[in-house]
């Protein structure tokens, strides 16, 4: 007989949805072409240090994708990246709430800015729990 936690059924829960929210975003993005254009204009202004303009384009990834957890994190670091770190902390809680994982602490912006904040020792200790095997057996 599986053993689950009750709280991490609603962390698998909230990893399904948001998988299928993704499958269903990347097919509209698809024929969007203006999200990959965006999305490489914001790769090429972090090559450069621009984050101003980083961030104008993760904003606008993020209106074709309809807020994708991939372009939350990214925002999350931009935010960071321009000084505000209580923003970017907030956008990192929801990605955390979503019950998606990622291995935030290998971030070197995230690191960096918020390194020893009790708020950012809670996220990464919640994605790591996100990751936890729910079933075992």
């Amino acid at each position: 007989m599986p053993s689950c936690r009750p709280c991490s059924v609603f962390s698998v829960l909230g990893a399904v949805a948001a998988v299928m929210l993704s499958a269903s975003v990347g097919i509209a993005a698809q024929s969007d072409s203006s999200y990959s254009q965006h999305e490489a204009a914001a790769i090429r202004a972090r090559a450069r240090g621009d984050w101003t303009a980083v961030r104008r384009h993760i904003l606008k990834s993020d209106s074709a994708l309809g807020t994708h957890p991939r372009t939350t994190v990214a925002l999350a670091r931009a935010e960071l990246a321009l000084g505000d770190v209580a923003g970017a902390l907030a956008l990192l809680e929801a990605f955390v709430a979503t019950g998606l994982t990622a291995d935030l602490g290998a971030d070197s912006v995230f690191a960096a800015g918020l390194r020893g904040r009790p708020r950012w020792n809670a996220l990464l200790a919640g994605a790591s729990a996100n990751a936890t095997r729910v079933l075992a057996g």
